[in-house]
């Protein structure tokens, strides 16, 4: 979650503020996130964790 505001996926049922970042992506040094947000409920009980990525060595 560095540099990233807290994003709740779990339980999709209730108010986002209310819900707990159980859901995560793990990156290593050489992958750079360049966008990430929480889904819309697609049928679970977590919200999908939608993120644009970067596998090169150059951030955006």
């Amino acid at each position: 979650m560095q540099g990233l505001r807290i994003q709740g996926t779990w339980p999709s049922f209730i108010p986002f503020f209310l819900r707990i970042p159980l859901d995560h992506l793990l990156v290593s040094d050489n992958i750079h996130i360049i966008k990430q947000e929480v889904g819309p409920p697609v049928g679970s009980d977590h919200l999908p964790i939608l993120t644009k990525i970067n596998l090169g060595a150059i951030k955006e």
